[in-house]
């Protein structure tokens, strides 16, 4: 079950639907999507279209795509990079505005001036993804 809810920190309030199942970053710069991950379970992939930080060394099995703009968490998995983007463009979709989170079984992405946040509930993992840093844990 989708929800996205409003965080504290005022603002501007904004209608935000019942689901987000695909969202962009207020800057339009991040685009997320959940998916099914292969062998089931629930999946969030961001990608970003213009950063600034050193992504990790593109491993041997990256031959093809881009690296370093796309991050991926399964649910019950560790965040990592992954080779290739998401596809999505950021015309059309809905803004998750800053200080909102939407929350798919159990990952939530939550929208602050800092980047997207992205956490597993089930076992704490998260990543966040911003132009100056990324951060995976």
């Amino acid at each position: 079950m989708a929800g996205v809810t409003a965080g504290a920190g005022g603002g501007t309030a904004h209608a935000m639907p019942a689901e987000l199942l695909q969202f962009r970053s207020p800057s339009g710069n991040i685009v997320c999507q959940f998916t099914t991950a292969i062998g089931g379970g629930d999946s969030v992939v961001c990608d970003i279209a213009n950063y600034t930080y050193t992504p990790p060394p593109r491993p041997d099995w990256c031959t093809g795509g881009s690296w370093g703009s796309h991050i991926a968490l399964n649910e019950g998995s560790a965040p990592a990079f992954g080779c290739g983007s998401v596809s999505v463009a950021a015309d059309g979709l809905p803004t998750l505005y800053f200080n909102h989170s939407t929350t798919v079984g159990n990952l939530t992405c939550l929208s602050m001036p800092e980047g997207i946040t992205c956490t597993d509930a089930t076992t704490g993992h998260k990543f966040r993804i911003a132009r100056e840093s990324y951060e995976l844990g």
